[in-house]
C-alpha cells in the first residue's frame, strides 16, 4: 500500500463515463480536516505547487499523480472522465518543467 498518512480509508465503486461499474471495490485513501495533511479547499495552481512540493514515505506525490494518470489513459479514460486529475498533471508537469501553474 501506498498511501499512509491519510485518515479514512474506504471502499468505492468505480464508474466509466457512460456509468458502467469498472472497478467494484477499489481502495480510496481520503484526508478529512482532522488529518495533519489536510490542505482543505484550494485552486487548482495551489493544488499542483503543494502536490511538487510534497513527498511522504512512499516517495514524491507527483510520481503518485502521473502514475495515476498514466492508469487512467491505458483505461481508456481521460480529460472527459475526470478533468480534475487531468489539469491538475498538466499543471504538475508544467511546473516540473520549469513553467508556471
Amino acid at each position: 500500500l501506498r498511501e499512509k498518512q491519510y485518515d479514512l480509508r474506504v471502499e468505492v465503486p468505480v464508474y466509466g463515463s457512460d456509468g458502467q461499474v469498472l472497478v467494484e471495490r477499489a481502495l480510496c485513501y481520503i484526508g478529512t480536516p482532522a488529518c495533519d495533511n489536510y490542505l482543505g479547499e484550494a485552486a487548482p495552481h495551489a493544488l499542483a505547487e503543494q502536490i511538487m512540493a510534497a513527498s511522504g514515505p512512499s516517495g514524491p506525490n507527483r510520481e503518485y499523480l502521473f502514475r495515476l494518470a498514466d492508469a487512467m489513459r491505458e483505461r481508456g479514460l481521460g480529460w472527459e472522465d475526470d478533468p480534475h486529475l487531468f489539469e491538475l498533471e498538466a499543471l504538475c508537469r508544467r511546473l516540473l518543467a520549469g513553467g508556471e501553474s
